[in-house]
């Protein structure tokens, strides 16, 4: 493992600070999932005000360098598992990096959380990333919101509801 993490550091390393942190930031999103590009978007739009078009462009950069895995038909960014390790460590302080996406997202969530986009990413993870970001009572008041629940079954989510529960369960 030493000469591959070698190997991310001078990838990571070659690339201009803003790059940089844009790499570590991907860090927020789960090792085994990953995201979608759209998940991408929304949190680099808040962090450094890029447009879709040059998020997906910086994605395809770091995607050239092995640092992301970039499904095509699905749209998904993956990091493997030492990449992701590498990227944690670059960011530090991952329950801030939670609350930074959070913020990305509650900019788009014009009614509270149950207006989100349902963007693939966002009514899936939310209360994962509540919990992670130190919101955890923040979780639990929106899994007892009726709203919450009708907006989750009404996008075919109704079974992503046990993990949000299991994800605030596990919390307390």
């Amino acid at each position: 493992h030493a000469n591959v993490w070698k190997a991310i550091d001078v990838s990571v390393r070659v690339l201009p600070e803003d790059e940089r942190r844009r790499f570590a930031e991907l860090a927020v999103f789960a090792l085994d999932a990953g995201a979608p590009e759209t998940a991408v978007e929304t949190l680099w739009e808040h962090t450094a005000g890029l447009k879709p078009r040059y998020a997906r462009d910086l994605l395809r950069k770091f995607g050239a360098r092995s640092l992301v895995r970039l499904a095509a038909a699905s749209g998904r960014m993956t990091l493997h598992d030492l990449v992701h390790d590498f990227a944690t460590g670059m960011a530090g302080d991952t329950a801030a990096l939670d609350r930074v996406l959070l913020d990305a997202y509650r900019r788009k969530c014009p009614d509270g959380w149950a207006s989100g986009p349902n963007d693939g990413y966002f009514l899936e993870n939310l209360c994962g990333h509540l919990v992670a970001g130190g919101q955890a009572e923040n979780a639990a008041a929106l899994l007892g919101s009726p709203r919450w629940g009708l907006v989750k079954c009404g996008t075919g989510l109704v079974f992503s509801l046990d993990r949000d529960y299991g994800e605030v369960a596990e919390d307390e």
